[in-house]
């Protein structure tokens, strides 16, 4: 099969982008974090008790009998690691910890859900309004939901920090919407691939031979992987684990 360098060069260059964009998402796709503790909130924060429209006959008592003055929120946590390794007890460089503000106060906690239960064993231990996260195994895609029920007058007020071995906790978003660049990309490779079945059909209009079509066949196939992977990892590939 003979090589007609400009005839060629509508379908070679389409096939050329097409293979160096597919090679930048997986790129920036991958994580190549060995070790990457993140954190999203699933639900809330939700006021459950509204401390200045609350009936004076009813009250809100904490285990100590103490009657609560402020609001009372609950939100619901999830931490899971979204890194390729598993993270240790040695990897720790400073204890991954949920705090509230200090006008608020932790009332109540529950792991709720864990990925792997059983297995990876997470636990939270109250440690005077701080909460320390532990557990058996925290392996790539181990994680859980914790819910924390607690009071204050800023429901936002509460933050999870630590650091292990080559990453520091971070907050992620649990709904990630595509963005303007993922429009973009997912116009660049439908303007592509609408270019090369335009080759195609030009082609067989004018009679080319099969044996002289499979390139851009082959080509049109690798686009169309391409753009349904990217495609469907805009859709689900930021989900939450639980």
């Amino acid at each position: 099969m003979a090589i007609n360098l400009k005839n060629d060069l509508s379908w070679i260059i389409p096939t050329i982008i097409s293979a160096v964009l597919a090679i930048f998402l997986f790129a920036k796709g991958v994580n190549f974090v060995k070790r990457d503790p993140v954190y999203a909130v699933k639900h809330g924060p939700i006021m459950v008790f509204d401390s200045k429209r609350s009936s004076q006959k009813i009250q809100l008592l904490v285990s100590d009998s103490i009657r609560v003055e402020e609001n009372v929120y609950v939100i619901n946590i999830v931490i899971w690691n979204k890194g390729r390794e598993t993270i240790k007890h040695d990897d720790v460089r400073k204890p991954i910890v949920i705090t509230v503000a200090d006008s608020s106060k932790i009332l109540d906690f529950e792991v709720v859900e864990e990925t792997h239960p059983g297995v990876s064993g997470f636990k939270l231990i109250d440690q005077k309004n701080k909460l320390h996260v532990d557990w058996d195994f925290f392996d790539f895609g181990y994680g859980f939901e914790l819910q924390l029920i607690y009071s204050g007058d800023n429901p936002y007020k509460v933050n999870i920090d630590g650091h292990v071995l080559g990453a520091q906790i971070r907050r992620v978003n649990s709904r990630e919407r595509p963005s303007t660049g993922h429009y973009v990309v997912l116009g660049i490779f439908g303007m592509l691939l609408l270019s090369l079945v335009v080759v195609m059909i030009r082609r067989i209009l004018k009679g080319v031979k099969f044996g002289d079509l499979v390139p851009i066949i082959v080509s049109i196939i690798f686009m169309v992987v391409i753009f349904l992977a990217f495609v469907l990892d805009v859709l689900f590939g930021s989900r939450l684990p639980l």
